[in-house]
């Protein structure tokens, strides 16, 4: 039922957000967007495996190569939203740079995925993270961070 209304939840409303002193509105992901964050995780995993093939090929014989590259793309074709070995890899701050970008195209078709990249500073993260949580449903609507926050970054301590 929970993995249900996070999905309804994706048609809700933006929430805004402010990056580098402007303000935009972060909008549900929808099928589509969906479709492109899928690729991306898919092309993402296959990438790091070749960069890791490129640092170390004395490891990697090309028979373990091939394995490797076989297990990458089934796990590519079985990645979920509701898995919680997809929603790690979404973690990232190259992934969440993505879905930002993914986000906001709908209301700044001028926003660039190069454009966001040059947006989002690393004192945005904590805010974006929360404002990504509540635009996809994956925060509950009224719960508040584990600092009592609302998507705002924790108070250093």
């Amino acid at each position: 039922m929970a993995d249900t209304n996070k999905v309804s939840a994706m048609t809700a409303q933006g929430v805004p957000i402010v990056l580098k002193g402007k303000e935009y509105t972060l909008s549900p992901l929808g099928v589509n967007e969906l479709g492109v964050l899928e690729k991306w995780m898919c092309n993402r995993q296959l990438a790091q495996l070749q960069e890791q093939f490129a640092q170390f090929p004395d490891l990697f014989p090309q028979e373990l190569r091939k394995t490797l590259v076989l297990e990458a793309v089934r796990e590519g074709q079985e990645m979920s939203l509701t898995k919680s070995a997809t929603m790690e890899r979404l973690q990232s701050i190259e992934a969440i740079r993505v879905i930002v970008w993914l986000s906001l195209r709908k209301c700044h078709p001028e926003v660039t995925q190069a454009g966001v990249f040059d947006l989002v500073e690393i004192g945005d993260l904590e805010n974006l993270k929360g404002a990504i949580d509540r635009v996809s449903g994956l925060a509950d609507s009224g719960d508040k961070d584990k600092d009592g926050a609302s998507g705002e970054a924790p108070a250093a301590r």
